[in-house]
């Protein structure tokens, strides 16, 4: 029977901040776990969801720069054609870099092993945590990048997919954030002819809006095991990038969202979150067409509300290899479930 297995190889590299004037580098034994600010502040309010907690929330600040060798996902015999195996099979991501640099990433930068900057830190603040005896694990993540469009940046200097040996080609994800500026917003009703607008945050912010990120937690009681999720989005990425030999195979501005229709005039006015609601998982047997049973994880309520759209998709150069523009209007997925189970 074939299996999987998987290796991570990692090194954490970052410099902590004690002060917003201060930056130290890390000693070695801090090089081993994320940097991370702990703050009990009251950052957003969620009583509108009901959840009973004591005390001060516990909310993480987080500015922090990271590198993993490599992230390997082993198939043991690879595809079995008439019972002979042509050998392991791998899905291997070797030298990822996770920083926030503050001008464009270049092409030189993808094929590096030091990408980043000492100070070139991600962003992320107001991670909150609540939890609550009926209601389960509430997360929220506030901010992922700043105001001035530096949003989280993640590289990988090579994709393999089948073979355990280097591809050639890169991988890029350059400003992934919850932040959504106003020219984002003119730019994308430009190109779709949409009316949407940006609604103020909790934190006033100047030239666009956050987009808390949430995901509630509840375990299922009954005596088969699972959980249920409910989950509300947005991200926007300023490109997704494949590289190889120095061209590009890209999207820019790509955002998950969904439009609001606030007023009820029928039209979309108003940019809000995707949402995947009472989404569950659970453990259960599943009986497969020749009778064999086997444990799988069981999936319902698959039922994701969102809009998608692309500025531009392109080949070769970014500004000028454009070839159009994408949008989903209304992604609608209900009365969907999966089964996920090995073999």
């Amino acid at each position: 029977m074939n299996g999987f297995r998987v290796c991570v190889l990692c090194g954490l590299s970052a410099v902590a901040v004690n002060s917003m004037a201060d930056l130290r580098q890390m000693s070695d034994k801090e090089l081993e776990r994320t940097v991370a600010q702990l703050e009990l502040l009251d950052v957003i309010n969620q009583d509108d969801l009901d959840f009973q907690t004591e005390g001060s929330d516990l909310v993480i600040d987080m500015d922090v720069q990271a590198d993993i060798d490599s992230l390997v996902l082993f198939n043991e015999e690879g595809v079995s054609l008439d019972g002979e195996s042509n050998g392991d099979g791998v899905i291997a991501l070797t030298g990822i870099h996770i920083g926030s640099s503050k001008t464009p990433i270049t092409v030189a930068q993808v094929a590096s092993n030091q990408p980043f900057n000492e100070d070139d830190l991600a962003f992320i603040h107001g991670i909150r945590v609540q939890t609550d005896p009926q209601l389960g694990t509430l997360v929220t993540i506030n901010r992922i990048g700043d105001t001035l469009g530096n949003g989280v940046d993640v590289i990988v200097n090579d994709i393999s997919l089948g073979q355990n040996s280097s591809s050639g080609t890169a991988l890029l994800l350059e400003d992934v954030s919850n932040f959504v500026s106003d020219d984002a917003v003119s730019r994308l009703n430009k190109t779709f002819n949409l009316q949407l607008s940006n609604q103020q945050d909790a934190f006033h912010s100047q030239g666009g809006s956050y987009q808390p990120i949430t995901a509630q937690i509840v375990p299922l009681s009954g005596d088969i095991p699972g959980v249920r999720y409910d989950y509300e989005f947005l991200i926007r990425i300023e490109k997704v990038a494949l590289v190889r030999n120095g061209s590009e195979l890209g999207m820019k501005g790509l955002m998950i969202y969904q439009g609001l229709d606030t007023n009820g005039d029928g039209v979309e006015d108003t940019i809000g979150p995707a949402t995947l609601k009472n989404y569950t998982m659970q453990l259960e047997p599943l009986t497969l067409p020749n009778g064999e049973v086997v444990q799988a994880m069981h999936y319902t309520n698959i039922d994701l509300h969102a809009d998608i759209s692309i500025e531009s998709i392109y080949t070769g150069n970014p500004e000028t290899g454009s070839f159009g523009s994408f949008l989903i209007n209304n992604l609608d997925t209900h009365n969907s479930q999966q089964w996920v189970y090995a073999r």
